[in-house]
């Protein structure tokens, strides 16, 4: 009988948890199988301040999404805030800037004069993210011009093999890209910046998180933030 609980319950996409939370990001945010950068150290700041503990968990992004909304004490990070999901979360504090435009390899293509030429190009986006929603209600069609990828580093490999003409990023970030990615210094050109892609990314908690926690969390930031 135990066991048959504990398929019915891995079938119903549920799991038990040692931790307060479940912290989910996406797989950029792994290097050489260790979780790490600016951001995981940021929230781990802000659980420890709050006397909370998660368990983090990399998945692609439209997963890590799908379940910061289904299920209960789910953190997710970085959450671009926008107004369409401003009411799916409890918006715990800012962690980073998102500065997003288009990127293509030095070598292949030559520079946008316009956004119109975009419809001849070919993206890879990840689904659910900011960027694949905005490109969307501007036009950009599925297996047209937009080419979805299950997280950033299979993005990354298809403009690497030239599969695609473009990746949406951070001109921040294409140093380390490179460098995951081996690519020579100076391989990723910052082409064109897109201001409506400009926002702040959040740790947030999903929104059937019990109140207290979320108020625990949101002081323990504001506190780390004084």
């Amino acid at each position: 009988m135990k066991r048959r609980a504990a398929l019915l319950l891995g079938a119903c996409g549920l799991w038990v948890q040692a931790a307060d939370f479940i912290a989910v990001t996406e797989s950029m945010q792994e290097q050489d199988g260790v979780l790490s950068g600016e951001n995981v150290d940021r929230v781990r700041a802000v659980l420890k301040q709050a006397g909370l503990s998660a368990e983090f968990r990399l998945y692609p992004w439209a997963r890590a999404y799908n379940m910061a909304q289904r299920h209960s004490k789910v953190l997710i990070f970085a959450l671009a805030r926008t107004p369409a999901r401003e009411a799916k979360f409890h918006w715990i504090g800012k962690l980073v800037e998102f500065r997003l435009g288009l990127v293509r390899l030095k070598q292949r293509g030559s520079p946008l004069n316009s956004l119109a030429q975009l419809k001849h190009r070919t993206i890879a986006v990840q689904r659910d993210d900011s960027a694949y929603q905005w490109l969307v209600q501007a036009g950009f069609a599925e297996g047209k011009q937009l080419m979805v990828a299950a997280n950033s580093e299979q993005s990354w490999w298809l403009l690497a093999n030239g599969k695609v003409d473009y990746v949406l990023e951070n001109p921040l970030f294409l140093p380390e890209i490179e460098r995951r990615n081996q690519l020579p210094p100076g391989s990723l050109v910052f082409d064109w910046a897109i201001p409506e892609l400009s926002a702040s990314a959040y740790l947030a908690a999903s929104l059937s998180t019990p109140p207290d926690l979320v108020q625990r969390l949101q002081q323990a930031y504001g506190q780390l933030k004084e």
